[in-house]
């Protein structure tokens, strides 16, 4: 269970950076040949991923019973943002409530 100090809602703010490296797969008789088709083998390779995550968390609070609940709404949503210097673009957000 969560510590009591987080009872409350909170927000938080991360900075990821990663450097991945994809490689194809190679074909089974063949050692030179790979075996998957030219698009994926072309997205092959290094790329660093630079992004910005954050997002919000009511952790119960508008509820009666943080452990238990039988009455209130919970919420969170929460989102990650990659951008430059990464090779990598893109956005997504995810939430839920009950």
């Amino acid at each position: 269970s969560p510590p009591e100090k987080m009872a409350g809602p909170y927000l938080f703010l991360d900075w990821n950076a990663s450097l991945r490296d994809t490689l194809p797969k190679r074909h089974v008789r063949f050692p030179f040949g790979l075996d998957c088709s030219k698009e994926v083998a072309s997205e092959a390779g290094t790329c660093l991923k630079h992004s910005f995550a954050g997002g919000a968390f009511l952790n119960g609070c508008w509820t009666d019973d943080r452990y238990d609940p039988t009455m209130g709404y919970d919420a969170h949503v929460s989102g990650e943002v990659a951008t430059p210097p990464g090779d990598v673009g893109f956005w997504k957000v995810k939430g839920g409530g009950a």
